[in-house]
């Protein structure tokens, strides 16, 4: 059995042991790191550093880029201080109204988190594509083409493939004809323009191949159980509303900006109004 005076000893050296390992750990972030001047960097300002500047790196890495973060800093303030006193004054002075616009950034932020309705309603979205459809637009495409599908068996033996190209008046006669009584779908204006995706419709063609086709003014034949001969004769971009439903995504996030903005313009005043009272101004 252990005596009563070792027992009161041991517990007293045990709990001596304890209070210093709880107060290491507390004092561990006010622990010194190194010093450039007078200016000590601390554990606390340097883990700071690292998950402000550095906290994508290993963590290795990342402290020592931290510390020769800290100690340029220090020692460019060194220097200033001994050659250019006044300029480093105004530069702090710049520095203090930077810090003041983003933390007001920042306190806007929060406002506008707090007081955003993020939920758009389909009446909102409709009207404000209404309002400011001109903002919608996209380019496309209208032509002067020729459009012929017909059964494969029939095209060849009709050999609409000698005359599709209306290489002369001959070759528009003949397509017309074959067009108008044995053509599935038949289109041939000279004169009139029709947008190339109506005129396509139905049909797979890739981006790529579109493109080319109508800029290069070119021809295709596109083969199966029934053939299409497309022949472009002239082009033009147009510019059009871009239908509703292929906006919705982006009228969302614009009515979303639109309310962001008004909140941010009502911010300010607010913060500052409310910043004011909490914390009164004595004039000496």
């Amino acid at each position: 059995m252990i005596d009563e005076s070792i027992y009161r000893f041991l517990k007293v050296v045990l709990l001596s042991s304890l209070f210093i390992f709880i107060s290491s750990c507390d004092l561990n972030h006010d622990e010194k790191v190194c010093k450039v001047g007078n200016e000590v960097l601390y554990e606390e300002d340097l883990s700071l550093i690292q998950n402000v500047f550095y906290a994508n790196l290993d963590p290795t890495q990342a402290r020592e880029m931290a510390i020769q973060h800290w100690i340029q800093q220090k020692q460019i303030a060194l220097e200033i201080q001994d050659t250019q006193a006044g300029t480093k004054e105004i530069n702090e002075v710049i520095a203090a109204q930077d810090l003041a616009r983003l933390n007001l950034f920042e306190l806007e932020n929060k406002y506008i988190k707090a007081h955003l309705d993020s939920l758009i309603h389909e009446d909102e979205i409709q009207a404000f594509y209404m309002k400011h459809r001109d903002d919608y637009r996209t380019q496309t495409y209208i032509v002067r083409a020729l459009y012929i599908q017909i059964p494969d068996s029939v095209a060849r033996e009709l050999k609409v493939e000698d005359y599709y190209l209306l290489k002369n008046d001959k070759d528009i006669e003949e397509i017309k004809k074959i067009g108008n009584l044995y053509a599935t779908n038949f289109y041939y204006e000279e004169d009139s323009w029709i947008f190339f995706d109506d005129l396509i419709r139905g049909i797979q063609i890739s981006d790529e191949d579109r493109e080319k086709l109508i800029k290069d003014k070119k021809s295709i034949i596109i083969y199966g159980e029934e053939t299409y001969f497309i022949n472009i004769l002239d082009y033009k971009v147009k510019s059009v509303s871009s239908p509703l439903e292929s906006e919705k995504e982006k009228i969302r996030n614009d009515i979303l900006k639109q309310k962001i903005s008004q909140l941010r313009n009502d911010a300010k005043d607010i913060i500052l109004k409310q910043i004011d009272e909490k914390f009164p101004v004595t004039y000496f």
